[in-house]
């Protein structure tokens, strides 16, 4: 049925766009954690050996935040310096809304498609009424 294969091809590219989204989330989170604690670690690498220690003690959760959006960043970038913030954010923008659009074509076939078997149910409940009634009833002839 038209219906279903569309809604199944739907299904997929929802799934597929979630999948992307939660990678550009992930991304974003982890762009915004670096960038947001990037000064308070310059100002670590800048204290003298001695103050370190003390430092990133007191500074042990915003460079601890720091360094794993670091790590993570390294390995998703794969070599390439700059960090595309603003294209991450475009991106989700644009996926947030072809997703709103799929999710909308994707129950509107739904409920087109549950309409459609509704009706066939029927189709298929009256012929079997009308076929019942067509078919003449035999009476049996004991004599021969």
């Amino acid at each position: 049925m038209r219906g279903q294969t569309e809604q199944r091809s739907i299904s997929e590219k929802l799934k597929s766009t979630d999948r992307r989204l939660k990678n550009l989330d992930e991304h974003i989170s982890n762009a915004e954690k670096y960038f947001q604690y990037r000064d308070i670690f310059r100002k670590y690498k800048q204290q003298k050996p001695k103050k370190q220690e003390a430092f990133y003690e007191s500074h042990r959760m915003e460079l601890t935040h720091y360094e794993a959006a670091e790590r993570y960043l390294n390995a998703v970038m794969n070599g390439k310096t700059g960090i595309p913030l603003k294209a991450w954010k475009s991106e989700r923008d644009k996926l947030n809304g072809e997703k709103k659009q799929l999710t909308h074509q994707y129950y509107a076939l739904k409920d087109e498609v549950k309409e459609v078997e509704q009706i066939r149910r029927n189709v298929y409940s009256i012929m079997r009424e009308e076929n019942g009634r067509e078919q003449p009833t035999r009476k049996h002839d004991f004599e021969r």
